[in-house]
């Protein structure tokens, strides 16, 4: 299908597809593995306030990112349908992520000219030390959870981890969602 046949207007409103991953979030994992429930009440867990998001999103954008800040998943859903997962962005403006097989640090860094992210406001950390303390302690025994679940392999590792300083000026857009998304 062309691509401009895809294309929907900002008026149209699509409604939100419902989760075909309902044994791989969140809540599940603290049912399948009840040792994550130690990080049930985790600060990685909390919305960052009104000023620290503001400050985030100023930072991101004058490092060259786009950035909209919407109040929910419904809003997100929206906002990505009209332009079409981080691990954690910081207070100071970059973006950091890893992965295990380069799928996603190849593609934002190299082979996509237009890149969205789409982040929970509980994802924002105070800088790149402590994004990368986010992704080892909280983030990696999640994803590992959720690959003993949808692929049966005992746990997850991360062997790319990248974080982004500076973009091209509108190349990389930031939805910062007003809720805990993920982990």
């Amino acid at each position: 299908m062309p691509a401009s046949s895809m294309s929907i207007s900002a008026s149209t409103a699509v409604e939100r597809p419902k989760s075909t991953f309902e044994d791989v979030t969140w809540k599940s994992f603290l049912t399948y593995e009840p040792e994550l429930n130690a990080l049930a009440d985790s600060k990685y867990r909390h919305l960052a306030s009104g000023d620290t998001v503001e400050k985030t999103k100023e930072a991101l954008e004058e490092r060259g990112f786009k950035v909209h800040v919407v109040n929910n998943k419904d809003e997100a859903f929206q906002k990505v349908v009209s332009l079409i997962p981080a691990v954690a962005i910081t207070e100071t403006g970059e973006i950091a992520h890893g992965d295990q097989t380069g799928t996603k640090v190849g593609g934002v860094s190299f082979g996509a000219g237009n890149v969205i992210v789409v982040a929970g406001t509980n994802k924002i950390v105070k800088d790149e030390a402590e994004a990368v303390l986010r992704t080892k302690e909280f983030c990696l025994p999640f994803v590992s959870a959720y690959s003993r679940r949808a692929f049966k392999i005992k746990e997850a590792f991360m062997t790319n981890y990248e974080v982004l300083r500076a973009t091209q000026n509108g190349r990389i857009q930031v939805v910062l969602v007003k809720e805990v998304l993920g982990f």
